[in-house]
């Protein structure tokens, strides 16, 4: 199994025990994700290195999480594509941060 496979599935069962990763076999599945385990529709990515900013920003919400106790820490992104474009905007936690808060397998 590549290791990007490994990754998917280990991702997957850490979300939740009963948490199934789809085959890819280089088309489109059905449902079009990487995975689900019930109520989430997962899109996974795995890269070697991420843009520092955003670690940092990790890093942060993480000492954030530490110092205020009891609030869970993420990293909100915005993303400005240009004018006439709708601004997205995304909630992202680490792994570590969403099973303390929601645990594996969570509804």
């Amino acid at each position: 199994m590549a290791d990007w496979k490994r990754s998917e599935l280990a991702f997957m069962r850490a979300l939740s025990p009963g948490g199934r990763r789809f085959a890819s076999q280089g088309k489109v599945h059905k449902d079009g994700d990487d995975g689900d385990n019930g109520w989430l529709t997962v899109e996974h990515k795995e890269r070697e290195k991420l843009p520092a900013w955003l670690v940092t920003a990790f890093d942060q919400a993480r000492v954030n999480g530490v110092t205020e106790p009891g609030r869970c820490n993420i990293v909100g992104l915005s993303y400005h594509r240009g004018q006439g474009y709708p601004v997205r905007q995304f909630v992202m936690m680490e792994m570590e941060t969403w099973l303390k808060w929601f645990g594996s397998n969570a509804k």
